[in-house]
């Protein structure tokens, strides 16, 4: 479930992972990311500043380096920003193909047509590459970092 993209202080909440794992565990996530470190784009901008809860996006390559700092060997990062946009779609579609009409009606269909807002403006940034999704498979192999 992407949830470290709302996480401020990631590499305190990553940290803290690494320590509550037993010595020999395996870690993944699945979060949002910012494809680069460039100037997020207007759209970025607008979605940062208006998401509930908060984005604080981290590049691929920030993930990694605060996993490898933790005492994480990564073993994998893998983009699949495109697999979850077909699923979302497919999902939208599935669900809007069983309703049938006028069966949404006051709050229900105000809260239906806010949730679609919320995904199509994640998708418009999904599929313009200002935001992209990232599955980091990473291990704990017993060694404790000598930070800790």
């Amino acid at each position: 479930m992407e949830a470290f993209y709302a996480i401020e202080d990631k590499a305190a909440m990553i940290s803290e992972v690494f320590s509550a794992l037993k010595p020999v565990s395996q870690f993944v996530l699945t979060d949002y990311v910012r494809a680069d470190d460039s100037e997020p784009s207007p759209a970025l901008r607008s979605w940062i500043e208006t998401e509930v809860p908060r984005p604080y996006l981290w590049t691929p390559d920030q993930m990694v380096e605060a996993l490898v700092d933790a005492g994480f060997e990564v073993e994998d990062t893998i983009d699949v920003t495109r697999e979850l946009h077909r699923n979302v779609l497919k999902h939208w579609v599935r669900y809007t193909a069983g309703l049938k009409p006028g069966s949404l009606k006051g709050a229900a269909a105000a809260a239906v047509i806010a949730e679609v807002e919320y995904w199509f403006r994640r998708l418009a940034l999904l599929e313009s590459g200002d935001l992209r999704c990232y599955r980091i498979h990473a291990l704990r192999r017993g060694i404790t970092p000598k930070s800790y």
